[in-house]
C-alpha cells in the first residue's frame, strides 16, 4: 500500500513517498472471515476471542507490522444475512466514529473490509468489566464507587455532548483497565429506538412484577432489560436522559454489590428498600448524598432528572472529597465540540473526485425493484458529527442500494451500467476511510460489467466509464505495491480509447486518456525514466489544453494544474529546476483562481500540495526564505482544512509538509523549531498507522530528529 500522495489519480504525484511494502492485493474472492485462522487481511494476528455477544464476538488481535493490539468486532456469522442486526452493526460503526477519542470512551480505531464483512477495530482494553469486578468483589472502598462513577458519567457527559445517546449502559460495557481507568464501550443500540416486541414485554413485567429467566437477559434487539429506562419500555422518544437512569443503575449495582432488582423500571423501590436496611456496606457514612443522586437519576420523568450528567459529578465530587479528604484528582477532559462549519458534507475525496448522495442510488435500485420512493431514509450520524461520521454514513447508505442492486434477478443493460457507475463510486468512499481493500472488488465488479457493456454497445459514455475504471484499479492496484498490474491497466486504458476516439467523441472521452497518460507518466517517473515522464506529461497537457481553452471545459482546468505540477516534479528530478519552477507558477496561478475567484474552496489543498511542492524546487535553488514563506502558506491551508472542516483525509499531505519544512530549517541552523516540526509530523504518522490501520504510512511513523 502507498500514501494519499502516491494515489493520485490527475493530481500532483509526490515521488517522495517509499515504495508501497504490500506484496500484492488481498484475496478478493474471500467470502466470511474465518476467525479460527491466523491472521486477518495479512496484517492482523488473532490471538484469543475476548467474547460474544448476542449480536458479535470481539477477538483480541495484534498488528504483525507494529505490535499494536486491537479489539475485532464482528458479527456473528449466522446474522451475517440478518436485516436487523445488521443495520444495528451499522448504526454501531456510525456512531462509535462520531465520538472524539477519550479517557473515558473507548476508541473507536477504523474499519475493514473481509470479503462480504465489516471488521471494527477499536481499542483494546486490558483488563475486565465493571460487571465482573463488583462480582469479584475487587470494589471494596467507597473512594472506587465514586471514582468509578464519576468516570462513567463524564464519558457519557461526553458522548451527549456529541450528540449520542448510548441506551444500553450496563456494567457489562463499562471496561475497566488495571489501573481503575473507566471506558465505556459497546455503542450498538446507540440512537436506536426500542422495538415494540420489547417494549410490550417490559410493559407486562412492570405490571406483573416477574423477571425473566436471567435478570439480565437481552431481548431481541440487544437491551437489557434490567438496566433499561421507563421511556424504553414504554416505546417513547429516548433523549440523554435514559442513559442518566441507565447510569443511575450501575452505581446502585456498585452500591449494592451485585443485581438485586429484575427490569430497570423497578430499581427505585429496589432501592428505598436497600436504603431502609440497616447495613449500608462500604457507604455507610456517606449513603444519603449517594442516595440523593440516585434519586435525580430515578425521576419517572425523564426532564426531571439530572439535565446533564456533568451536573451530576460536580456533586459526586465533593462528596468524593469529604469522603476521602482529598479533592478529585482525575482529569475530566472536555473535547471541543466541532462547530456548524464542520457538518457540511463535502463527497469528494482527497484528489477531487466526488460521489453522488446515496439516497440517489438507493432511489435508483428501489426503482429498478418496482419501488418509487422520493425520500428514502438513512442513517445519519449525530449533528455534531466529523468528517470521517459523514463519510461512514454515505458508507452505509451506498451498503443498502449495494444489497438492493444485487438482488435484481435479470437486471438489463441500463441497469447495469448504474451498477458499475454506483461501484465505482463507493469504491471511492472505502479509498478515503483508508478501506482499500474494499475498494477493489467493487472496481473488479464494475470493469467486469462494462467490459461485457463495451462489447455490445459501444457507446462513448460506456467507453468512458471503462476508462475512468480501469484507472481507478489500476491506482488500487497500487495501493497494494502491485505496480506492474497498474501500469498494465494504465497501456490497457490508453489503447482502449485510442481505438474508440473519433473527431465526434474527442471531446467526450479525451479527458481519460489525459488521465491514463497522466498515471503511466507518475509511475515512469518513479522509476527514474523522466524522459518518459516529461513525454506523457506533455500528452496529457496538450489534450487538457485544447480541452480548457479551445473547448470551453473550464471544470477541467483544475486537472490541468495537475499536470502541469506533474510536469514540474519530473523536470525537478531531472535537475531542470528553473523550467519546474515555471510549471509550478501556472499551475498555482490556476488553482489560486479557483480557490479564491470561482468558490472552489473543496480545492484549497491542492493549492497547498502546490505551494509544498514549488517550495521543495526552490530549496533546490538555494532560496531558502521564498521557501519557507510557501510551506508556511501551505501549513495555514492545511490547518484550516483538517481542524475547521475536518479533512482528515489529508493529515498525511499535512505531515510531509511539516517535514520537509523541518529539513529547511535544519539545513538553516534552526534545530528547536526543527525538532519541534519532526515531533508533530511523527505524532500524524503515528496517528494515522496505529489509530487509523494506515500501515502504507509505517516508515514514516518514525520519529526524526536533528542528529
Amino acid at each position: 500500500m502507498k500514501s494519499d500522495n502516491q494515489q493520485e489519480p490527475s493530481e500532483p504525484h509526490n515521488g517522495g513517498r517509499p515504495e508501497p511494502q504490500r506484496s500484492g492485493a488481498p484475496d478478493r474472492e474471500a467470502e466470511e472471515t474465518d476467525f479460527a485462522s491466523a491472521v486477518i487481511l495479512d496484517d492482523y494476528q488473532v490471538i484469543r476471542l475476548l467474547g460474544q455477544g448476542g449480536m458479535g464476538r470481539v477477538f483480541l488481535a495484534r498488528c504483525l507490522a507494529t505490535g499494536e493490539l486491537f479489539a475485532v468486532k464482528q458479527i456473528l456469522p449466522e446474522f451475517s444475512g440478518d436485516e436487523g442486526r445488521w443495520d444495528l452493526f451499522m448504526r454501531e460503526l456510525l456512531n462509535w466514529s462520531a465520538l472524539p477519542e477519550h479517557s473515558n470512551i473507548t476508541g473507536f480505531r477504523f474499519f475493514r473490509s473481509a470479503g462480504k464483512e465489516i471488521l471494527i477495530f477499536a481499542e483494546y482494553v486490558a483488563g475486565d468489566s465493571l460487571d465482573q469486578w463488583v462480582r469479584f468483589g475487587r470494589i471494596v472502598t467507597v473512594e472506587q464507587i465514586l471514582d468509578i462513577a464519576i468516570q462513567m458519567a463524564w464519558g457519557l457527559h461526553v458522548a451527549h455532548e456529541f450528540g449520542v445517546i448510548h441506551q444500553d449502559v450496563k456494567p457489562a460495557n463499562i471496561l475497566m483497565s488495571v489501573a481503575g481507568q473507566t471506558k465505556i464501550t459497546d455503542f450498538g443500540l446507540s440512537q436506536a429506538r426500542a422495538s415494540k416486541r420489547s417494549g410490550r414485554k417490559l410493559r407486562a413485567m412492570i405490571a406483573t412484577g416477574r423477571a425473566p429467566s436471567s435478570p439480565s437477559t437481552s431481548d431481541s434487539v440487544g437491551i437489557t432489560l434490567a438496566y433499561c429506562s421507563p421511556e424504553q419500555a414504554m416505546e417513547q422518544p429516548l433523549t440523554a436522559a435514559t442513559d442518566v437512569w441507565s447510569w443511575g443503575l450501575c452505581v446502585l449495582f456498585m452500591m449494592c454489590g451485585g443485581l438485586t432488582w429484575e427490569v430497570g423500571p423497578l430499581a427505585p423501590a429496589v432501592m428505598e428498600t436497600w436504603a431502609a436496611a440497616t447495613d449500608y456496606g462500604l457507604i455507610k457514612v456517606y449513603h444519603s448524598e449517594l442516595i440523593g443522586v440516585l434519586q435525580r437519576c430515578f425521576a419517572w420523568r425523564p426532564d426531571d432528572r439530572w439535565q446533564s450528567l456533568a451536573e451530576a459529578v460536580a456533586v459526586l465530587r465533593e462528596i468524593y472529597q469529604r469522603a476521602t479528604g482529598q479533592p478529585y484528582n482525575r482529569v475530566l477532559a472536555m473535547p471541543e465540540v466541532p462547530s456548524g462549519e464542520e457538518r457540511e458534507h463535502l463527497r469528494a475525496d482527497g484528489w477531487g473526485e466526488t460521489w453522488q448522495d446515496p439516497r440517489r442510488w438507493l432511489r435508483t435500485a428501489l426503482a429498478a425493484h418496482g419501488q418509487e420512493i422520493d425520500d428514502p431514509p438513512l442513517l445519519t450520524p449525530p449533528p455534531h458529527a466529523a468528517r470521517r461520521a459523514w463519510l461512514l454514513a454515505d458508507f452505509i447508505g451506498f451498503g443498502q442500494a449495494q444489497r438492493l442492486f444485487e438482488h435484481l434477478l435479470e437486471p438489463n443493460a441500463t441497469q447495469l451500467a448504474e451498477f458499475a457507475q454506483f461501484c465505482r463510486e463507493k469504491s471511492r468512499i472505502h479509498r478515503s476511510l483508508g478501506d482499500q481493500s474494499g475498494a477493489l472488488p467493487l472496481l473488479d465488479k464494475a470493469v467486469s460489467i462494462l467490459d461485457g457493456l463495451v462489447v455490445t454497445r459501444q457507446e462513448p459514455e460506456t467507453i468512458r466509464l471503462l476508462a475512468r475504471t480501469l484507472t481507478d484499479k489500476a491506482l488500487a492496484l497500487e495501493d497494494f505495491g502491485d505496480i506492474h498490474g497498474a501500469e498494465q491497466l494504465y497501456d490497457r486504458t490508453i489503447a482502449l480509447l485510442d481505438q474508440f476516439i473519433t473527431p465526434n467523441s474527442w471531446r467526450h472521452l479525451s479527458n481519460q486518456l489525459a488521465r491514463a497518460w497522466m498515471n503511466k507518466s507518475n509511475i515512469r517517473r518513479k522509476h527514474g525514466d523522466v524522459p518518459a515522464a516529461i513525454a506523457g506529461y506533455d500528452r496529457a497537457i496538450a489534450i487538457r489544453e485544447r480541452l480548457v481553452f479551445e473547448q470551453g471545459e473550464t471544470g477541467l482546468t483544475y486537472q490541468l494544474a495537475a499536470a502541469y505540477l506533474n510536469k514540474a516534479q519530473a523536470l525537478t528530478d531531472g535537475g531542470n529546476y528553473s523550467s519546474a519552477v515555471a510549471e509550478h507558477d501556472r499551475a498555482i496561478s490556476l488553482i489560486e483562481k479557483l480557490v479564491y475567484q470561482t468558490d472552489r474552496g473543496d480545492l484549497a489543498n491542492w493549492l497547498a500540495t502546490a505551494y509544498t511542492k514549488k517550495a521543495a524546487t526552490l530549496r533546490l535553488l538555494q532560496q531558502q526564505q521564498d521557501a519557507l514563506l510557501l510551506y508556511d502558506q501551505a501549513l495555514t491551508i492545511f490547518d484550516r482544512l483538517i481542524q475547521q472542516h475536518g479533512r482528515h483525509e489529508i493529515l498525511s499531505w499535512q505531515a510531509d509538509t511539516l517535514e520537509q519544512k523541518a529539513d529547511l530549517l535544519a539545513e538553516l541552523g534552526r534545530r528547536i523549531e526543527a525538532d519541534a516540526l519532526y515531533q508533530q509530523a511523527a505524532a500524524v504518522w503515528d496517528q494515522l498507522v496505529n489509530r487509523e490501520g494506515r500501515l502504507e504510512f509505517l516508515p514514516r511513523s518514525r520519529p526524526r530528529s536533528i542528529k
